[in-house]
Formats: C-alpha cells, sequence, structure tokens
C-alpha cells in the first residue's frame, strides 16, 4: 500500500488470548519491523486522562473506579465479558479510537513494514486496512496457562474471556497465514522468519503497493 507516497506493507497479528500474538510481534519487531500494539492503545484511551475514560465513565458508572477514580480493567471486563450486549457498547466506543491512532502511527512513520497487534483485528476492521494477516494459534491448554501465570487470572477468569471470544477456526477463514505457536519458540520463529522472507519482498511489496486501506 501507498502511505503519504511511501510504499509500505502492513502486516496484521491476531489471535485469541493466550496465543502469544506479542511473541510474534516481538520477533517481527527483531526482524525490522515497527510494531504496533493495540492493546497498549486501549490502556491510553481508559487512562484518566485518555480519550475513552469519560464515555466509558459515563456508560458503566462510577462502579468500575478505583479509589484514585482509574478505571478497574478487571472490574470492566467482569461486567463485559460474557455479556455480548455490554461488550458490543465497549467495544463502539474503544474501537474507533484505536483505529484513529493506529491510523495516525501507520502515517508518521517512515519504516517500510508495519506489525499491528490486535485481539480484536478482524472483528475491529483493521484487517480491512491491512496487507496480509497472521492469525497465532495455540491450545486451549496452553492458553489457559499462559494466561493464569503471565496475568494473574483465575481458571474461571481464563475460561470467561476464552468464552467471550471468537473461535479460531472463523479466523482461520480471514487468514493469510497460520503461526502455530505449539512447539516451543524455535519452531515459532522458524514459522515467522520463513513467512517474512516469503511476504516482505520487493515483488511482493511491489503487487501490494496499489492494495490496501492506508491511502493518503
Amino acid at each position: 500500500m501507498i502511505v503519504c507516497g511511501l510504499r509500505r506493507l502492513v502486516i496484521g497479528i491476531t489471535g485469541n488470548i493466550g496465543t502469544g500474538k506479542t511473541t510474534v510481534r516481538r520477533m517481527l519487531e527483531d526482524l525490522g519491523a515497527f510494531g504496533i500494539d493495540a492493546d497498549d492503545l486501549v490502556h491510553r484511551a481508559l487512562a484518566q486522562d485518555g480519550t475513552g475514560y469519560r464515555h466509558v465513565v459515563r456508560t458503566f458508572g462510577s462502579g468500575i473506579l478505583t479509589t484514585e477514580e482509574q478505571i478497574d480493567r478487571q472490574k470492566l471486563a467482569d461486567l463485559v465479558f460474557d455479556k455480548p450486549t455490554q461488550l458490543a457498547k465497549l467495544e463502539t466506543i474503544l474501537h474507533p479510537i484505536v483505529r484513529q491512532e493506529i491510523d495516525q502511527m501507520v502515517t508518521q512513520t517512515s519504516d517500510p513494514v508495519i506489525a499491528v497487534e490486535a485481539i480484536k483485528l478482524i472483528e475491529g476492521g483493521l484487517a480491512d486496512k491491512c496487507d496480509s494477516v497472521w492469525l497465532v494459534q495455540a491450545s486451549r491448554e496452553q492458553q489457559l496457562e499462559r494466561v493464569t501465570k503471565h496475568r494473574r487470572m483465575s481458571t474461571e477468569q481464563a475460561a470467561q474471556r476464552m468464552r467471550a471470544q471468537t473461535p479460531q477456526e472463523r479466523k482461520e477463514e480471514r487468514a493469510d497465514v497460520l503461526i502455530n505457536n505449539y512447539d516451543g519458540l524455535e519452531e515459532t520463529r522458524r514459522q515467522v522468519d520463513e513467512a517474512w522472507v516469503a511476504i516482505v519482498s520487493s515483488e511482493h511489496m511491489s503487487k501490494r503497493a496499489s492494495l490496501g486501506g492506508y491511502h493518503h
């Protein structure tokens, strides 16, 4: 795609909770990509000085606030996960904010390859702006282990998050590249390196240059 007269390749990385999206994004950064973490942008939007703070508090009430009047993300999660209507309300607020932030970051960077990590890449419409969509996969057991270990959630909390997400099988239909994060970092890196070589080439970028959503 062409952004401000420059040729860019935007890789979208997605996958459900605990599959290893961040690991894959960091591997792409090691290879030279400019990384963007949509979850980090959500954190910023929910901060007290963030663009989504007031709207979220008005929508879900002051009960989601800490004593310091910060949004307690766990309290907010408890209100929306397993409750499709409530989750849709939250996403209606946050998705446009995140999309706008990513648009600005893509426009402002001069890096030729950009890796966007987003758990709702497909559902939030970001996939349509990417040249290549990468889906990171792991077993349910691995997801539970990683989430409970690294995010300090209970098994039930982790399972609740997993139930609220789009099944991996449905995401496969939209994916251009599958990264199976089952068998350790070396095997995952091998797949990332292989996909990078196949996709990030002058010939590929030339073919893609007139496609995508980031045109300015």
